[in-house]
Formats: structure tokens, sequence, C-alpha cells
């Protein structure tokens, strides 16, 4: 599980927020925006306008949350409507919010966010179509919006996810982690137990597990993260021979041969970092995690394997 750490937030909050807002504002539909307002004054929840809803931070979200469970009302016509006001924002085609005359949809918003692999899993690319206003991914709701239709538009509800990691999480109740959450620092991360000593041909002597806080164990569990993961021995298994084979002495040697060669195109290797994402075949930086599938994973099996000098 990996953050989300948006770049001009500030815009793209403003952005979100004033599309939808402009929508709502118009002749035909100023009275629904109206109703929604008055109902969320009248039952004294946290944010006093649908606008500030829009832009909630996640602490902020989960305060609502409370708030809407204390209600034990019918909701009415115009926050159901929000839910319906989603479905037409998650295809661009169908999307009726525009930023600076452009569509703005489910397309726009995940490219906005820079995601490019699934926050949950780290397993499974969620690039757009390039061209296409289409995009591979889906849009989780960390609340989901059949019994929160409030928090159906939220900005920072809306997680940029894979199918399996979305479909399996569905509604399963559970505190399900936000990525947008920087207030989170401990997060889980992968363990490597060496069963046996042919571990370079046997992958039952490898053994794969995510570690974790008590507070994701009912998302990794309903998300099968576990399990998921106990069927990519083999890069683990892979990163074990790399190491071995890529020994200290000749990792030297070779960042400073190839650092002194310019061809065409550029530097071959800049540092000893940008020798390492490219053995590893990933970005090993937590920064870099969205970039590219399996890089948690391989980045901590890999500094954990370069504390054990017994492996």
């Amino acid at each position: 599980m990996i953050p989300i750490r948006i770049n001009k937030i500030v815009v793209f909050k403003t952005d979100h927020q004033k599309s939808i807002m402009d929508y709502m504002g118009a002749p035909s539909r100023r009275s629904r925006l109206t109703a929604i307002d008055a109902w969320l004054r009248r039952n004294g929840i946290i944010k006093q306008t649908f606008a500030e809803v829009l832009i909630a931070t996640p602490s902020e979200i989960k305060k609502i949350v409370g708030q809407l469970n204390g209600i034990n009302r019918t909701l009415p016509a115009s926050i159901l409507d929000i839910e319906k006001l989603y479905g037409k924002f998650a295809y661009e085609k169908d999307t009726p919010f525009k930023i600076g005359g452009n569509k703005y949809g489910g397309y726009t918003f995940v490219r906005r966010t820079g995601v490019t692999v699934c926050p949950y899993c780290n397993r499974n690319y969620v690039v757009n179509v390039p061209n296409s206003k289409k995009r591979t991914s889906q849009l989780d709701h960390i609340w989901g919006k059949d019994k929160y239709p409030l928090l159906a538009l939220s900005l920072f509800n809306l997680v940029p996810s894979c199918g399996p990691c979305n479909h399996s999480k569905g509604a399963t109740p559970g505190d399900y982690y936000n990525p947008y959450d920087a207030s989170i620092t401990n997060l889980p991360y992968f363990y490597l137990t060496l069963l046996g000593s042919n571990f370079f041909e046997d992958l039952d002597h490898l053994k794969i597990e995510l570690r974790y806080p008590s507070g994701f164990k009912s998302q990794i569990e309903n998300m099968y993260i576990n399990n998921l993961y106990t069927e990519h021995r083999d890069l683990v298994q892979e990163i074990l021979k790399k190491k071995r084979i890529y020994t200290s002495v000749y990792s030297k040697q070779l960042i400073k041969q190839m650092s002194n060669i310019k061809p065409l195109g550029g530097l071959l290797l800049k540092d000893t970092a940008d020798f390492i994402n490219l053995f590893l075949g990933t970005y090993i930086s937590p920064e870099e995690f969205h970039k590219r599938p399996f890089s948690k994973l391989t980045s901590e099996i890999w500094r954990q394997i370069l504390k054990n000098r017994k492996i």
C-alpha cells in the first residue's frame, strides 16, 4: 500500500470543486444545491456546505462519516442524486463537468493525480490510454457511495485503483487505508523469511509476508493482499540471485566504468541509485513507488537483503 501525493494539490482541489459547483450552481439545478446545503446545516454535518464536502480532507471525511452514521432518517433525494451524478463523472464522455472548457471526469481525474500503479496492491498499472479519453483504472470509494452518497464526488474519497482491488474490496465493511492521508506514516511492509538453504532453486524455501499495524487488518484480509503476494516469490528469488551475481565490488566497478561512457542519448548510469533501479528493474525510492508495479516489494526486500550479510 503506497501513498498518493499529488503535485499542485491546491490547484487540483480548486479545479475539482469549481467544476462541480459551476454545474450545480446553474439556474436549473440551483434549487438542488440549496436543498443539499440546507440538509447539511439541519443535520449538523461538520462541513456546512456541499462545496466544502467536495474537498474535505481524509480526517474530515472520517468525521463526516461518523455524523452520517448517527442519522437514522432516510436520505432525501437531493443527497441520493449525488451518487447518480458520480455515475456520469466516472466516464469522460458522459461527464457534465468542465475545467476551462474541457470535459472533466474520471479520465482527467486519474491523470491529474499522477497515479500510474494501483496504490492498494502496487501490482497493476492504472494508466490512461493516450488520446482516447479511456482509462484502465477504476475509481474506488474509500467510503462506499451506496451508503454515503454525500461523499460520492469528494476528491479525497476517490482512489484510482485496479479492477481486482476495487472488486475485492467492494462494499465489504472495514477500516480502509486512505492513500491521500499523509498523517499515516506507519505503513505495512514486506518481510522475507528463508525456510531452507536451497532458496535459489526452490520457491518453497522462501516466505513473503506483509507485516502491518492492526489498523490495516481488515483491508489486507478483505483485499487478499498477503495471499496475492505469496504467488510472487519468484520475483524475490530473482532479487536474491541478482544480489549474489552483482557483488559489491563488481557493482562499483561497473558503475565507475559506465558513468564515464556517454553514448548518443546521454549517460548510461548517473550514480549508484540509477544502477540499482536499472538492475532491479524498478524504482526503490518510496517517492517513486507509484511509477511501476512491485516497486514497494522490491525495495523493501532489497533493503532487508543488504542488512542481512548471511544472504
